[in-house]
């Protein structure tokens, strides 16, 4: 089972780290997911289709 979280925020927002918790957590644009995804299957299964609702729902 996979939980993907898609957010779309104001790059100028602060990202606020609580250290024990989400110490990984950072800001990345959408192009540079495979710089950083590292697991192939998650951008061909996960991200690529979530890329994909998104430019539709921006179509709208």
């Amino acid at each position: 089972m996979n939980l993907t979280y898609l957010l779309e925020v104001d790059e100028k927002e602060t990202l606020k780290i609580k250290e024990d918790e989400n110490s990984g957590v950072k800001w990345i644009n959408i192009e540079d997911i495979e710089k950083v995804v590292t697991e192939k299957w998650m951008i061909e299964r996960v991200y690529k289709k979530l890329n994909e609702k998104l430019d539709k729902y921006r179509e709208n």
